[in-house]
């Protein structure tokens, strides 16, 4: 009786750890879209964390400091002030570079390897934390406390 038991157990724990690996192998995998959508919100996320290290800065010394973090193949290259900041690491799987345009008052995020005019992006105002849209992104929009649209996000055409 007591060998009819056991092989019961282990059988039942073989069909559990089979159909656990199946679920493991089988299971969905995020669709490309959604997790481009994903990283466009990081992006965004990073943008205000930016912003915010940037005007902490301009208020103790009364200058901004330029900040970049580009991918290179596949590592990320940081500027010393991102360092000096301690601003956290960006994931290299994100797809987007980041830098802090000091003289333009503002810092973007723009689609790795695509830097420059027409290239697909972010951009958040450092003194009024406004978004711009770069390239076919299009603006997400609600209306301010003014009457005016405020354009608070950007997505994916």
């Amino acid at each position: 009786m007591r060998g009819i038991c056991l092989k019961k157990i282990l059988y039942l724990v073989l069909l559990a750890s089979l159909f656990s690996f199946m679920f493991f192998l089988f299971r969905p995998r995020p669709e490309p879209e959604q997790k481009f959508r994903a990283n466009l919100t990081e992006a965004q996320k990073m943008l205000v964390t930016l912003r915010r290290a940037e005007t902490a800065y301009q208020q103790s010394t009364q200058a901004y400091k330029p900040l970049s973090a580009r991918k290179i193949g596949e590592k990320r290259i940081y500027t010393p002030g991102w360092n000096e900041m301690k601003l956290p690491n960006v994931e290299a799987s994100t797809g987007f570079d980041y830098e802090c345009l000091p003289a333009e008052g503002a810092c973007q995020a723009t689609e790795t390897g695509r830097i420059g005019p027409g290239g697909n992006g972010i951009r958040i105002d450092i003194a009024t934390g406004a978004y711009v849209c770069l390239g076919s992104y299009k603006p997400v929009t609600t209306e301010g406390f003014d009457g005016k649209l405020v354009t608070v996000a950007c997505q994916a055409s």
